[in-house]
């Protein structure tokens, strides 16, 4: 039983350790945003992220703000006007 618990947290910390964590300054700063919006789509759970224990802080994975931009973007048609179909 002890063989298999090690080879499990081995596989955890060999795929998590090269996860490059950020706070939710980095973050806000990472996907351009303010900091209040990266705890607030935390909070309601769009954005994935972990809460450090008695810690009251964020931490998220630069994977888990590009799937939450990505997810979160609306495609908007671009619609041409008959000005813009001229060659000028």
């Amino acid at each position: 039983m002890r063989a298999v618990r090690a080879q499990i947290w081995e596989g955890f910390v060999t795929e998590n350790a090269l996860t490059r964590w950020m706070t939710v300054r980095e973050a806000a700063s990472y996907a351009r945003c303010s900091a209040v919006t990266i705890t607030r789509e935390a909070r309601k759970l769009r954005l994935r992220g972990y809460k450090l224990a008695r810690r009251r802080e964020w931490r998220f994975t630069a994977d888990a703000v590009d799937r939450w931009l990505m997810d979160s973007r609306e495609p908007r048609p671009y619609i041409l006007d008959s000005d813009e179909w001229s060659v000028r």
